[in-house]
């Protein structure tokens, strides 16, 4: 078991042993050096919102908004464009973590907040929780999209294989921003960029969903909607705080800069190992686009290197000659090996065209 996930049990803690003293305080120990390291490695990015002012906390919010919009992680185009519907469902399966713990932390930041900004996150959280409809419960709607995919809809189902790591650290973060960072504002920051950062980045598994035909898409459709208000909701909050009480704007933009990292390095670390070793390019054959794995099934060569035939209906490694006929993968001639595999993909821009 990793420290992540013994924090993670800590945090979301299913059996007696999980909250036991000597683990909490193990655990606690861990989140601090942990939470060390990663405000470390930020401290330097703070800028002009070290001046301390609500103009200067929303243009860098803009700012960091603006570039991941004009440009996109690999992961996600990968997610959107090319993932199989078993590589969507491995993205699910990590994800889990949190869907199925969707905004429980948010309750212990309640306290923390002042009258001044507390109605704004209830409006999230009473969101987050269908608005008092169980069938609308955001965690309700991942477990439909588990079903769908027949994979487990209790939690203890992910805590007894591998995981990856990050996708602990992911929820764990926030049990931290709620309960135990300094001050509430942290907290308050990093929510500002969660919620104006999901609209987008969320698309791309609507559009996976759609390629994909899967049906209970509504916990990231929904998202994409919702979280637009949301967004406004979360600003909201730091500006009738900062009105009334004071905010310290270096310990919004170190919560907002939190979330950011550790959910951008949590996503592409799930996309990466749902890839798994077989990554895959596209080429397009015959007016039809295909996924292709890149390793050659007899020694790995790399595939997209290799030569697809003129009229689109096989491909040849550059290694040692192995050929596969396109799109059913049969091998052709050359060395012996297994079939290569090649899926069909949607609509797009290709990467190779036939040779």
């Amino acid at each position: 078991m990793t420290e992540q996930e013994r924090l993670y049990r800590f945090n979301h803690p299913l059996t007696p042993g999980d909250a036991a003293p000597h683990r909490a305080a193990a655990a606690l120990r861990f989140e601090e050096a942990w939470m060390a390291r990663c405000i470390a490695g930020i401290e330097q990015e703070q800028g002009d919102v070290r001046a301390g002012t609500l103009e200067g906390f929303r243009a860098a919010l803009d700012r960091r908004l603006s570039e991941a919009r004009a440009t996109p992680s690999e992961g996600a185009r990968f997610v959107a464009e090319d993932a199989s519907r078993e590589q969507f469902r491995a993205i699910v399966r990590e994800y889990a973590l949190d869907g199925l713990t969707e905004a429980q932390a948010m309750f212990a930041v309640m306290p923390r907040l002042d009258p001044e900004s507390l109605p704004p996150v209830m409006r999230i959280l009473i969101d987050e929780f269908g608005c008092g409809n169980p069938a609308r419960v955001h965690s309700t709607l991942y477990r439909n999209l588990l079903a769908e995919l027949e994979l487990p809809t209790a939690l203890e189902g992910y805590l007894q294989e591998d995981r990856v790591e990050a996708a602990f650290s992911l929820v764990n973060l926030y049990h931290w921003l709620t309960k135990r960072a300094p001050t509430v504002d942290a907290y308050l920051g990093a929510l500002a960029y969660t919620e104006g950062a999901i609209p987008w980045s969320f698309r791309c598994f609507v559009a996976a969903c759609e390629r994909l035909g899967i049906q209970n898409h509504a916990y990231f459709s929904e998202h994409v909607h919702i979280d637009a208000y949301h967004a406004r909701d979360a600003l909201l909050a730091l500006s009738r705080r900062h009105r009334a009480h004071g905010v310290d704007f270096h310990a919004a933009w170190l919560g907002a800069e939190l979330a950011r990292c550790v959910g951008d390095e949590a996503f592409e670390r799930i996309v990466r190992r749902a890839m798994g070793a077989k990554d895959v390019f596209r080429i397009e054959a015959r007016g039809k686009r295909y996924c292709v794995v890149k390793a050659c099934p007899h020694r790995g060569g790399d595939l997209s290197k290799g030569v697809v035939r003129r009229d689109g209906k096989a491909i040849t490694c550059p290694l040692h000659g192995a050929t596969f006929a396109l799109p059913s993968g049969r091998r052709l001639g050359g060395p012996e090996c297994s079939d290569l595999e090649v899926t069909e993909d949607g609509a797009g821009p290709e990467d190779r065209r036939p040779a």
